[in-house]
């Protein structure tokens, strides 16, 4: 993850995190997951009783929409990679959810360097043609990880009021991946800063 320091007008310096564009790679991450609705009293992170394991790669296989086409039901549930149990020992019965997940994979292009969708480090621009088209702007449909949260923001999106309304969008300058935004971003309770020349300042 690449950073830059700025000083600040109080002499302070604080680490900005350099942006950059990730690409589709064309390939996805399998992984098999089985969960239940009922409570996990722990170790696990997960409020219910909820496990994956991966299991490999795949050629991406769209829908007409865009969409990665569903994979549930083309492993067979005798496949001894299926989780058996949750890590507090709870054992999966029958009538328990089976999924096949995909995660898409991204690469870096100047570096090589290669994350799934939910692993992209903060900075990382990518295309998101399932945004809406309220989301699009000159440069595409685009999404920014933020620095805190694993949230991203569309960049072109509009911004939401305090009462879940709809508000204006941000005023986007620049080329990629060297955007600025106006005003700040602020996914509340999670991370405030700027977006100036492709570097995320922490406000």
């Amino acid at each position: 993850m690449a950073t830059s320091t700025r000083a600040t007008s109080g002499g302070r310096s604080e680490v900005g995190i350099q942006c950059f564009v990730v690409e589709e790679t064309g390939r996805v991450q399998l992984s098999l997951r089985r969960y239940c609705e009922q409570a996990c009293p722990g170790p696990s992170p997960f409020s219910y009783h909820n496990v994956s394991t991966v299991i490999g790669e795949a050629p991406e296989k769209l829908t007409s929409e865009g969409y990665l086409e569903s994979l549930d039901g083309t492993v067979d549930r005798s496949d001894p990679r299926w989780p058996s149990s949750c890590v507090c020992g709870y054992a999966f019965l029958e009538d328990d959810h089976w999924q096949v997940n995909q995660h898409t994979i991204y690469r870096r292009p100047e570096t090589g360097d290669e994350w799934v969708d939910r692993e992209l480090p903060p900075g990382a621009i990518r295309q998101a043609s399932w945004l809406p088209e309220s989301d699009a702007g000159p440069l595409g449909k685009l999404l920014l990880r933020l620095p805190a949260g694993g949230l991203d923001w569309s960049v072109y999106g509009p911004s939401t009021t305090d009462d879940g309304r709809l508000g204006p969008h941000w005023t986007i300058t620049g080329q990629l991946p060297n955007l600025s935004a106006s005003p700040s971003i602020n996914a509340e309770g999670v991370w405030h800063g700027f977006l100036r020349d492709g570097v995320l300042d922490p406000a």
